[in-house]
């Protein structure tokens, strides 16, 4: 569930077998390699939680999706079943505190071309933006 944000974006995660996770998080809406800072915050209460974001800065939409995750080294490997939307293949280089961005980019662009990806395959933005889009 993602909630108004004044700056960058704001969600309340749901899981299954595990806490639920409210993350902030900021990062451009370009397609390719980008640098996202976030902060989470394990929720024991996720629906009062909701109830409460809800009803004080309101709900901007709702992803629902199934994810499939590997690590290729420092990658995270994310396969995303998105609901209303489809399937979806995105990579998060988790940097090390001596790496630089560029360090990451480079790691990123290399899995691109490991896995073929067409640079007109890349999106720009989150799920939410697509969905609302429609």
């Amino acid at each position: 569930v993602f909630f108004n944000a004044t700056s960058g974006r704001l969600k309340l995660r749901f899981l299954e077998n595990t806490p639920s996770q409210l993350v902030q998080y900021s990062r451009p809406d370009t397609e390719g390699a980008k640098l996202s800072c976030f902060k989470i915050l394990q929720v024991t209460e996720p629906e009062l939680l909701k109830t409460i974001l809800h009803e004080s800065i309101g709900t901007k939409g709702v992803v629902k999706k199934i994810r499939t995750l590997f690590w290729y080294n420092q990658t995270r490997i994310h396969l995303d079943k998105v609901e209303d939307l489809g399937n979806f293949f995105e990579l998060e280089v988790c940097l090390r505190p001596d790496q630089t961005v560029d360090e990451g980019t480079k790691i990123a662009n290399e899995l691109v071309d490991i896995f073929k990806i067409d640079q007109k395959d890349l999106i720009a933005g989150a799920y939410l933006d697509l969905l609302l889009k429609d």
